[in-house]
């Protein structure tokens, strides 16, 4: 049974009274009483100005009266006083009331005390407060004096008092700690406490010890220590080390079979405490009574002590008082009776009909309580993760504390040797407390470089088991390898956590996290290069080696200009005789050859992967043959794709719009849409008629017209689709010249070299690139929303305060967001119900990283796509592709899905393998696949999410010419029909085969 202890914490006034007389009353003050707070269900200030003169001088038999309020009058007989140090202390019971007693303290000038009632369930507070005030607070008696704990099933005493002193194993769970905990096991005489005065009219009480082992100690002291393992705390089997605590950081708990001396008028119960007695300036001790068996001990004590920290009961469904735990799973809580429970955890009441949701664990955490939490010398993060020591040549081991589900502990295990040369298959294994696990551990090995995905992870929410473990790992040898540790729950068997598992809250306590390494090899294997490998000439082609081996390999490569006959061994930064640059990666695995001639053609490469175990070496070689190609599309920087799946392209450095049609066996046909090839200009009309300037942006509408962003002519264009004719170009906003103006979109708006258009429902978004504002344009009027005052800068915000830098990129979603790549500024925008609000990226910072918010960094983000609840962006100056999304946190994060800022060239393969140069947009096809307008590398790259985001590059052929017209028939005399005479006249199919041919003319790009 527990019972608050006010009396020995808080301060307080009463009314000393000797003999018959009072001479001393406990009075209340004509005043304001506080409003209840708390569970106070009244409160009234008392006169305090008596107490301090009277209370020294009260002695054994004196009477006190009590003034509760409400005309509730009561006289209590002292039957204790104890002198402490700088405190008085007086106890007693009240004269006619059965179940009723009080205990008064003067401390240094302040006084505390408690009343319990117990017969008519009601407890009264007396505390003084800072501003010396005295109040009396009534509370309900379950709040400061609770029912039964409840015996252990089966019966109590069942080991019995010992018949000679037992031996005490002298155990300290955390010796430096600021707070104590003692664990007595030898038995006791109590006097001058509580205890003594309102249970055994003021005499000692004399506690024999249990019959106990020195093994059983050992396990009791286990389970208590891994309870409060996350706290500094020092629990302890040592009385020394609790003589030297100060008074309100130390807690006796008695283990006795004796409790008649409470039991005549409580009942048997399994233990008693008061609540907030650790804290208080005097010695109070809580008491345990279990021992059927003795397992019940350690859940009984830690129960107690929780008490003595402040705790209430964890009950369970309807009236139950103590929960008793899940049947299926076996979990409980220590605050509720979980006697065989495997997994006994502190709870914040996260279970099925749970009564009480105080969260324990920051209870006896809090300031008020004075000891805080252990600081077990393990960082948290990369910048302070704590090194695993290397117990021997082939094991590590390092433990460590989890404070609860927030804490995360970061270790770094760094395995000998130099990388690249070393090599071991590692097991690891995050182990719980032997005894009585708190803590269910799940753990991720992380690669040494930030923003790479885990390695591998541990620990399953799915599994009542406790521990994490990997079976077999390979890691590399003299490289650093980050271990997150974190505590999980267990899902449960049926419906939630909630009725059959446990959360994560209270997986706390004490884990080793071991391993073992062993030296591993394999001899070099070596991924085949393709046959031929195809590079648009004047730009860059990467060879990629993909090598698996241990050690691992070293990597050659070499160049043989005459079919394999020679063979020359390359070196970085290399000249070839025909012009082009090599540069070949720090690890070898990669080959870039820059500036590609024609008479680099037919050029045989070769990459050479060995490794040497034991003294052999092996190796493993592959070929591939150069194929120097003329790009069909030498500066793509926007793309758009129709329903038919026809990639539309805007080529700035042909100043057209052309067509990528799939074709047979995975190719695709470029052929021209709109626009004069390498013919920069003003002017509508028919397909080739037209005319652009630097075309920057497209979006196309589900009928097939194409808008346009035409940034050197300062207009929108609209490229009207035309089924099998021409398409027709019209100016759809803007005049010719530069400016800011709004209105009539063909007659006042202007732009400056806008740099992206979106569509959705009508309307067209403008990303109005040098006027730093984002426009609209429906029903023939074109608008500012954003920037109406053409200067740069950056600031979120209303239309009247918010404020970009060269907006270069803009998506509209399917549920109407609005997304901007404000380039210059170097962030992404979300523009939601009239506001800009920047979501991800440092304003003013070029540079690369993931991360939330700020965090994050992009260089120049230009094209946007958005699929699947994911923004995809083209961080052109980082040549990556990037993504922002909602976290867990419910916050915009970014992250990286391929390209390296240091590998600015062209390389497919996997996320991890792929490379980009200078990409300047990015779009989601119907398909589902993703298409990226790859600009430094002249090419069209397609992305394959459903794929592990697997990437590579379009194949692009000329589009072959039209089929020419069928042959004329024949007449009698062998001439041909003509459907009109006039001799030599060419026939209309003549001119439109002339026409496609002119329209398809091969394209020598210049650099």
């Amino acid at each position: 049974m527990e019972q608050s202890a006010a009396a020995a914490g808080e301060s307080a006034e009463a009314t000393p009274t000797g003999g018959a007389v009072s001479p001393w009353e406990l009075t209340g003050k004509v005043a304001d009483a506080p409003a209840p707070h708390g569970t106070t269900t009244s409160a009234m200030e008392i006169d305090l100005a008596a107490a301090h003169t009277a209370l020294p001088a009260i002695n054994k038999g004196d009477f006190i009266d009590f003034d509760l309020g409400g005309g509730k009058q009561m006289r209590g007989k002292v039957n204790m006083v104890a002198i402490d140090d700088s405190s008085r202390h007086v106890g007693g019971t009240m004269t006619g009331h059965e179940r009723a007693g009080f205990f008064l303290s003067l401390d240094n000038g302040d006084l505390s005390g408690l009343i319990t009632l117990r017969g008519e369930k009601l407890a009264y507070t007396i505390t003084t407060g800072a501003d010396g005030r005295g109040w009396l607070r009534q509370v309900p008696i379950g709040k400061v004096m609770c029912v039964q704990f409840p015996l252990m099933p089966g019966g109590q005493s069942s080991k019995g008092a010992a018949s000679a002193p037992i031996e005490i194993p002298l155990r300290n769970s955390r010796e430096n700690a600021s707070g104590v905990l003692y664990l007595d096991f030898d038995g006791e005489t109590v006097t001058d406490t509580n205890w003594n005065s309102e249970f055994n009219d003021g005499n000692p009480i004399v506690a024999r010890s249990f019959a106990l082992t020195a093994d059983e100690i050992v396990h009791i002291w286990n389970v208590v220590s891994e309870d409060f393992r996350p706290f500094n705390v020092n629990v302890t089997t040592d009385v020394e080390r609790f003589n030297s605590a100060p008074k309100n950081k130390r807690m006796r708990c008695i283990f006795t079979p004796d409790q008649a001396w409470i039991a005549d008028s409580e009942g048997l119960a399994g233990g008693w405490a008061y609540l907030n007695s650790f804290s208080a300036n005097k010695d109070e001790p809580c008491w345990a009574f279990n021992d059927a068996p003795y397992t019940s001990m350690p859940e009984t004590a830690s129960h107690e002590l929780g008490h003595t920290f402040g705790l209430g009961h964890d009950g369970g469904p309807g009236s139950e008082e103590y929960y008793s735990g899940h049947a299926d799973n076996s979990w409980g809580a220590i605050m509720g009776a979980a006697f065989t429970a495997r997994i006994v955890q502190w709870s914040k009441g996260e279970y099925e009909g749970a009564n009480n949701h105080e969260d324990d664990i920051a209870i006896i955490g809090d300031a008020d309580n004075g000891v805080g939490f252990t600081a077990d010398g393990i960082g948290g993060g990369r910048f302070d993760a704590t090194t695993i020591p290397l117990t021997s040549g082939s094991t590590f081991s390092q433990s460590a504390v989890l404070l609860g589900d927030t804490d995360v502990n970061m270790h770094r295990l760094t395995l000998p040797g130099a990388a690249g040369s070393s090599y071991y298959t590692v097991a690891i294994h995050a182990r719980p407390a032997a005894v009585a696990a708190d803590a269910k551990l799940s753990f991720e090995v992380q690669p040494f470089f930030y923003g790479l995905p885990a390695i591998a992870t541990a620990g399953d929410p799915d599994s009542p088991e406790m521990d994490a473990r990997i079976e077999s790992l390979t890691l590399e040898g003299g490289s650093s390898y980050y271990l997150q540790v974190r505590g999980i729950g267990y899902a449960g068997s049926g419906s939630s956590a909630a009725s059959s598992g446990f959360t994560a809250y209270g997986s706390a306590g004490e884990y080793t996290l071991e391993g073992t390494f062993i030296a591993y090899t394999k001899p070099v294997e070596l991924q085949r290069l393709p046959v031929a490998t195809d590079g648009v000439r004047d730009f860059d082609v990467t060879l990629a080696a993909v090598a698996d081996g241990y050690p691992k390999a070293q990597i050659t490569w070499e160049m043989s200009p005459d079919g394999g006959t020679t063979w020359i061994l390359l070196g970085n930064g290399e000249i070839p005789p025909h012009g082009g640059t090599y540069v070949i990666s720090e690890d070898g695995a990669r080959l870039v050859i820059s500036g590609l001639t024609p008479d680099m053609n037919a050029y045989q490469y070769r990459c050479t992967a060995t490794n040497v175990i034991d003294t052999v070496s092996h190796s493993a070689s592959s070929v591939t043959t150069l194929r120097v190609v003329e790009s069909l599309v030498p500066s793509p920087v926007s793309l758009a794709r129709d329903g038919t799946g026809t990639l539309y392209v805007a080529d700035d450095k042909l100043h057209a719009i052309r067509t990528i049609a799939p074709a047979a066996s995975g190719t695709f046909h470029v052929g021209s849409y709109a626009g004069e090839t390498e013919a920069p200009g003003l002017a509508n009309g028919a397909g080739g008629e037209a005319r652009f300037n630097s075309p920057s942006g497209i979006a196309i509408t589900p009928a097939r017209d194409l808008y346009v962003a035409d940034s050197g002519n300062h207009q929108i264009r609209l490229v009207t689709h035309a089924g099998t004719l021409a398409p027709s170009v019209t100016t759809f906003a803007g005049a010719s010249a530069s400016g800011l103006a709004d209105g009539d979109a063909a007659a006042t708006a202007r732009f400056t070299s806008p740099g992206d258009v979106a569509v959705a429902t009508g309307t067209v978004y403008v990303a109005d690139t040098l006027n730093h504002a984002i426009r609209v344009i429906a029903g023939g009027t074109v608008t500012t929303l954003f920037g109406a005052d053409g200067e740069a800068g950056w600031a979120d915000g209303d239309a009247a305060g918010a404020r970009l830098n060269q907006p270069s990129g803009i998506v509209v979603t399917d549920s109407g967001e609005i997304y901007v790549a404000d380039t210059g500024n170097h962030v992404i925008r979300k523009i939601d119900s009239g506001t800009l609000a920047t979501i991800a990226g440092l304003p003013g910072e070029a540079a690369f990283s993931d991360g939330a918010g700020f965090d994050a960094h992009f260089n120049r983000p230009m094209g946007l796509a958005f699929r699947s609840g994911t923004l995809y962006v083209a961080d052109c100056e980082n040549s990556a592709i990037r993504t922002v999304f909602t976290n867990s946190t419910g916050n915009y994060e970014a992250g990286t899905l391929a390209g390296d800022p240091l590998e600015p060239t062209r390389a497919d393969g996997t996320a991890a393998q792929a490379r980009f140069k200078y990409p300047r947009d990015i779009i989601a096809g119907v398909d589902g696949h993703l298409y990226v307008a790859d600009t430094g590398n002249a090419a069209i790259r397609k992305i394959e999410p459903d794929h592990q985001n697997r990437i590579s590059t379009l194949e692009l052929k000329q589009q072959p010419p039209p089929e020419p017209p069928p042959p004329p028939t024949t007449g009698g005399n062998g001439s041909a029909e003509q459907s009109s005479t006039g001799g030599g006249a060419p026939s209309p199919w003549l001119l439109l085969a002339f026409a496609a041919l002119a329209g398809l003319r091969f394209v020598r790009p210049r650099r």
